[in-house]
């Protein structure tokens, strides 16, 4: 061997580097005789950087031969691959949150790519994504990450070329796709409606937000609250509690003060899905528009004062004031002495000029009216309202008399009952025997006594003057001494008196000459004697073979009430013979007995 050299050509640059490997001057003397050489090439990797370099050597001997070696081809390759990532970053909300699909990018630049090399994906719910093929250009290659499913996600990527180059490390930080909308539902605490929304006690509503990726701070409390039109404080929401790890919120918003309330809630998440409270979203009575009303009703009674005696009554007002006025209960009742009626009482009712029913919501006032109160007599003014949430007033009372035409009696429950009546001297004595004269102005010279059998007998009654305030009306009590009635007869009450209607006209009352008006006529009867029968034509163990028995009941009583007769045969009741004073008949003729025992009593009450 004379001479070996080499030759490499850069086939992507064109670039040619040849030199000589051994001479006559490193060893290859004429005189050594050399046959076989081996040595080394270098390749700069740089200046050949090239998937297409040709190698090739060339060898000469003394004589004159020489030989040139087929190229090798090789493939030269010393940068490692560089990954870079391209992901969309414009549409993040807080951070790392999107509500829609995103897509991630992976580009390599590579000359000896190996696309065996794929992304590592985690996700939270195993899947979500998808992972596109490798598509190239030149020493680009290019795949996708797409990420369509609700999760969060994390990305890397690295990869080694084809000559074991090792890339960079590509990370994507955690992020999360939630395309899921926020739900919101609400519930109550107390459901105890009155006129379909109106509320009587607090209420508390329980908020509840279903959704992955809650943000409390976008929650907004979008309540309305005012009372008769204007606004008042709105409730706040208290802060929100993660039931048990799950995706479900809960808070509470409490209405204690009276208002109207007509309730929205709007969220947004982490990703920017929002949501507002429709009707559907509340549950219970009355779930998105309601009242609260604690506060009872204010009630007053108006246009007459207590305890007055009037010639002319004004008009009486009953009124309510609320915010939800609803419902007056209300009545006038007077009570007078009516010389016609066997019970010597009546009762009157004033009737009213409405109803004292509203029936439309936020009334801030209800009034019922008495304008017509006719007869003289001694009248009780009652009121009581419930407003719409069913809060009640205290009951209101007023008390006046009507004086048109002289002073008013009015007689105790005992003495109304006693009157044209009868009674003995035991159940007279647990009576209250009572009578009160109202009047304008001041009693003058009253005259009080009781006669029995047509004679007067004193000491019988009492009479107390009432204490009188200025404006109110005069008041004597006059108290028959029931423990003292003890003489049968026929007792008769005189009560007399003067009064001057106006200050100017005098007036007779129970005068007989004006007794149609003002006229107090009591009388009654004591009877202390009871009632005596004999009977004949029936003996005891009579035994008896006759078809008709004839038996005479003869009674002894000046007030006979009633005589019942009982029938017993065979110790079987029959229906009894009654013979009664108000009726004047009795009942029946007669009874069948055959072949048996009859137990005959009489019963006599006067």
């Amino acid at each position: 061997l004379k001479k070996i050299t080499y030759r490499i050509e850069n086939g992507t640059t064109g670039y040619v580097e040849s030199n000589t490997l051994a001479d006559e001057n490193t060893g290859l003397s004429k005189a050594a005789h050399q046959k076989v050489w081996t040595g080394q090439v270098s390749i700069d990797p740089n200046l050949f950087y090239s998937n297409d370099v040709k190698v090739s050597v060339y060898a000469e001997d003394w004589s004159a031969n020489s030989v040139t070696s087929q190229p090798q081809t090789l493939k030269v390759d010393n940068k490692a691959p560089i990954v870079s990532f391209s992901f969309d970053k414009s549409d993040v909300h807080n951070g790392k949150y999107y509500k829609n699909d995103k897509t991630l990018t992976i580009t390599v630049d590579e000359r000896n790519f190996d696309e065996s090399y794929l992304p590592r994906v985690t996700s939270t719910t195993g899947g979500g994504y998808s992972i596109s093929g490798w598509s190239h250009n030149g020493e680009l290659h290019t795949a996708t990450v797409t990420f369509s499913g609700d999760s969060d996600y994390t990305v890397s990527y690295d990869c080694y070329d084809l000559a074991g180059n090792k890339s960079n490390t590509e990370n994507l930080e955690e992020f999360t796709v939630d395309k899921t909308v926020p739900v919101i539902k609400v519930s109550y605490n107390n459901n105890s409606a009155q006129n379909g929304n109106y509320y009587k006690a607090a209420r508390t509503a329980t908020i509840t937000v279903t959704e992955h990726n809650f943000n409390a701070k976008a929650f907004e409390n979008q309540l309305k609250a005012t009372l008769n039109g204007k606004g008042i404080a709105v409730p706040s929401v208290s802060a929100f509690r993660q039931e048990n790890g799950t995706d479900r919120w809960t808070a509470t918003v409490t209405f204690v003060a009276d208002g109207d309330y007509v309730l929205n809630f709007k969220t947004t998440d982490k990703a920017g899905n929002s949501y507002k409270t429709v009707a559907g979203d509340f549950s219970g009575a009355a779930a998105q528009n309601f009242t609260i009303d604690k506060t009872a009703p204010q009630l007053t009674i108006g246009g007459i004062t207590t305890n007055t005696a009037y010639k002319k009554v004004p008009t009486i007002v009953v009124k309510e004031a609320d915010n939800n006025a609803s419902t007056i209960t209300s009545s006038v009742v007077g009570t007078c002495f009516d010389s016609q009626s066997k019970r010597a009482k009546r009762t009157v009712k004033v009737s009213a000029k409405n109803s004292g029913q509203l029936t439309a919501d936020h009334q801030l006032q209800n009034t019922v009216t008495y304008t017509a109160v006719e007869q003289d007599g001694y009248y009780i003014v009652t009121a009581q309202c419930v407003d719409m949430a069913g809060n009640q007033s205290q009951v209101q009372r007023k008390v006046f008399t009507k004086n048109e035409k002289g002073a008013v009696y009015v007689v105790s429950d005992d003495l109304a009952a006693l009157n044209n009546g009868y009674a003995n001297k035991t159940a007279v004595a647990k009576q209250s025997l009572v009578v009160t004269e109202y009047s304008p102005t001041e009693i003058q010279s009253p005259e009080y006594y009781i006669n029995i059998n047509g004679k007067k007998k004193d000491g019988l009654v009492t009479m107390e003057k009432g204490q009188h305030h200025a404006g109110e009306w005069y008041v004597n009590t006059y108290t028959i001494s029931s423990k003292d009635i003890l003489a049968e007869g026929k007792y008769a009450l005189y009560i007399k008196s003067t009064t001057k209607l106006d200050g100017k006209n005098t007036v007779v009352n129970n005068s007989s000459e004006n007794k149609d008006l003002h006229r107090l006529n009591i009388q009654f009867t004591i009877d202390n004697t009871n009632p005596y029968v004999r009977i004949t034509g029936l003996e005891k163990h009579l035994y008896s073979n006759t078809k008709v028995q004839t038996v005479t009941f003869s009674v002894s009583e000046s007030n006979l009430a009633s005589i019942v007769i009982h029938m017993t045969r065979d110790g079987q009741a029959l229906d009894p013979l009654v013979w009664d004073h108000a009726q004047d008949k009795k009942h029946p003729n007669g009874w069948t007995v055959e072949n048996g025992i009859a137990v005959v009593q009489v019963q006599l009450e006067n």
